[in-house]
C-alpha cells in the first residue's frame, strides 16, 4: 500500500513537469530513461560485484557533499542570486549514483543478515532510480 501512495505522489509531483517534457520534445523522455537505466544497472552491478561491504564508506562522503550543497543553495537564496547550475546539477547526479552503490551494498547486507523486507528494499531503489530519471531529464 505504502509503494503505491508514494508512486502516486511522485507520479502527482513531477507528472506536470515530464508532461511538459513529453510536449516539447518527446525524445528526451526516451534518452532519460534509458540512460537512467544503464547507469542504475551500471552502478548495482558495482555494488554486486565488488569486495562485501567495500563502498560503504561513502556514506560520510556522501552527507557531507550533502551538507555542502545544503549551504551553497542557502548562502545562494540569501545572496538574492540562484544556486541551480550545471555544476549544482552534476553535484547531484554524483551523489545520487553514489547512493545507488551504498543502497545497493546496504540492501545486500542487510539480507544476509537475515532482514528481507522486500517493500522496503524496492521502496529505496525505486526511489534511487527515479532520483537519477529526474536529474538526467
Amino acid at each position: 500500500m505504502w509503494l503505491l501512495v508514494i508512486a502516486f505522489s511522485l507520479g502527482f509531483i513531477s507528472g506536470p513537469g515530464i508532461h511538459h517534457f513529453a510536449a516539447v520534445r518527446p525524445e528526451l523522455l526516451t534518452q532519460a530513461a534509458l540512460y537512467s537505466t544503464g547507469a542504475f544497472g551500471s552502478f548495482s552491478l558495482v555494488s554486486l560485484f565488488s569486495q562485501r561491504r567495500s563502498f560503504l564508506f561513502l556514506t560520510g562522503i556522501i552527507v557531507t557533499m550533502t551538507q555542502a550543497m545544503c549551504m551553497y543553495h542557502l548562502i545562494g537564496w540569501m545572496m538574492g542570486g540562484t544556486a541551480f547550475g550545471l555544476g549544482y546539477l552534476m553535484c547531484g547526479l554524483f551523489l545520487t549514483c553514489l547512493w545507488i552503490i551504498v543502497d545497493t551494498q546496504m540492501i545486500v547486507e542487510q539480507s544476509e543478515r537475515g532482514h528481507r523486507n522486500v517493500a522496503e528494499h524496492a521502496l529505496t531503489l525505486f526511489l534511487d532510480l527515479f532520483k537519477m530519471f529526474i536529474k538526467i531529464l
